[in-house]
């Protein structure tokens, strides 16, 4: 049957160019084999993707590894028909790696409503699909730093909860600048878990010379980890 290779995987990120392997693949290669020819044409994004996507996800016999990739890149070019499909397999209940690329996959097709559902995700203990939940708060950058700020200061909630939404704060950076008063809040308050983490997202969004300031009343206070 039709495959495709990481050698065409590296080939592609040079250009929009998509080897005929690629589209052949899809229903015919192992499922592994479809969901890396779905990664290239993902990337690529070749003239034609859409239509191409729309016509494979019709086919209910593929893969869910596969019909899920063929929504996100649905997703991607503007039609959000797929979204449904891609809600069901970020429920509880789905085989892991699948509910993982779901997860992180919401904000393709949810867009800033999927911020609710990624909070609920990152509550309590962190579980299989945490980092999954940060990783799509991430990616709806300063959409998401909101309820970011808002996750830090939640006294009541676990320190994967207030910790991790800190860590997004620190990777989005100076599109944070907002949440810099909480992170301090909790910088000095919070459990050492949050507290690190709120630190280290400091570091990330201030320039050295606001950097220093802030931290010197922390400093002399005394973190609560002491």
């Amino acid at each position: 049957g039709a495959s495709v290779t990481i050698t065409e995987v590296h080939l592609v990120g040079q250009t929009r160019d998509v080897p005929t392997s690629v589209f052949e693949c899809i229903g015919r290669g192992t499922t592994d084999e479809q969901v890396l020819a779905l990664e290239v044409a993902a990337h690529a994004r070749p003239p034609g993707v859409l239509e191409w996507a729309r016509a494979k996800f019709a086919n209910a016999d593929l893969p869910p590894e596969v019909r899920i990739r063929l929504a996100v890149i649905m997703a991607k070019e503007g039609d959000p028909s797929g979204g449904e499909y891609v809600l069901v397999h970020a429920e509880q209940g789905q085989p892991k790696e699948l509910r993982k690329f779901a997860v992180q996959s919401l904000p393709l097709v949810l867009g800033e409503d999927a911020i609710p559902r990624l909070r609920d995700l990152m509550r309590g203990k962190a579980g299989d699909v945490w980092y999954s939940a940060m990783q799509g708060l991430q990616a709806l950058g300063a959409k998401a730093v909101p309820a970011l700020i808002e996750m830090v200061g939640e006294e009541g909630e676990s320190s994967d909860d207030r910790g991790g939404a800190a860590s997004v704060l620190g990777d989005l950076g100076s599109a944070a600048r907002p949440g810099v008063p909480a992170l301090i809040e909790a910088a000095g308050s919070a459990p050492e878990y949050v507290a690190n983490s709120a630190l280290n997202a400091l570091v990330e969004i201030l320039p050295p010379e606001e950097l220093g300031p802030k931290l010197i009343p922390l400093l002399a206070a005394g973190t609560n980890d002491d």
